[in-house]
């Protein structure tokens, strides 16, 4: 079950990743990436370690997918805000 809450966070990890990424922030890409390495790191070595449990697998591919659900729904309704925000001045 942990494995579900570490899909979701990593998720939004990339999802912060690739923003900073689109917006050339290159310190904080750099950063992003490292703590993502440390997730990649600690799943491989999960995964590893109970290789016969494929449960554990789908545990992560469902958190990894509603982890990215719920990050591209924040950037898509903070884009528009501040686009609305924008179009107010």
């Amino acid at each position: 079950m942990t494995l579900f809450f570490i899909g979701i966070i990593e998720m939004i990890i990339m999802a912060t990743w690739t923003k900073v990424v689109s917006n050339t922030q290159i310190v904080a890409s750099g950063i992003i990436t490292m703590m993502n390495i440390f997730v990649w790191y600690y799943v491989l070595r999960i995964v590893i370690d109970n290789i016969n449990n494929w449960h554990l697998v789908l545990f992560y591919a469902f958190g990894c997918a509603i982890g990215t659900v719920l990050s591209t729904a924040y950037f898509q309704y903070r884009s528009k805000n501040i686009e609305r925000s924008v179009s107010e001045i």
